[in-house]
């Protein structure tokens, strides 16, 4: 699978959603995406934080407007030379865990998911509720 050429995207993450959605027969080959991943983005999403987040924002699009699971992700930081190893390293099993048990996250829900900004030895684990 992969894009049939190059793409380049500009416009905010719930633009960019709505895009690959709408233009995917003409970028992609196959079935469409199991889940969107959107971020990671600098600084956390929490409480009012999720209704302006523009990462939020992608996720809650391809939920809503297209029914699969999506993921936001931020790491809890917003200096400029934040260290992003241990959050995107972090992804992978969170996204396995949410691909590998579609019956607790069903088409159109949206995972928030903020990471601490600290080495990856730091992090004890992850729990989703």
């Amino acid at each position: 699978r992969g894009a049939a050429g190059p793409v380049k995207v500009s416009g905010t993450p719930a633009d960019c959603s709505m895009l690959g959605f709408n233009a995917w027969e003409q970028l992609f080959k196959g079935p469409g995406p199991d889940m969107v991943v959107s971020g990671i983005n600098r600084g956390k999403n929490a409480g009012y934080d999720c209704i302006y987040s523009g990462t939020v924002a992608g996720a809650r699009e391809a939920a809503m407007h297209f029914k699969i699971p999506a993921v936001a992700l931020s790491l809890d930081d917003y200096s400029k030379h934040a260290d992003y190893r241990a959050a995107a390293t972090l992804t992978v099993p969170i996204v396995a865990s949410i691909l590998d048990s579609p019956a607790d996250f069903p088409h159109g829900s949206v995972i928030n998911v903020n990471f601490p900004a600290l080495p990856l030895g730091d992090i004890k684990g992850f729990h989703i509720t």
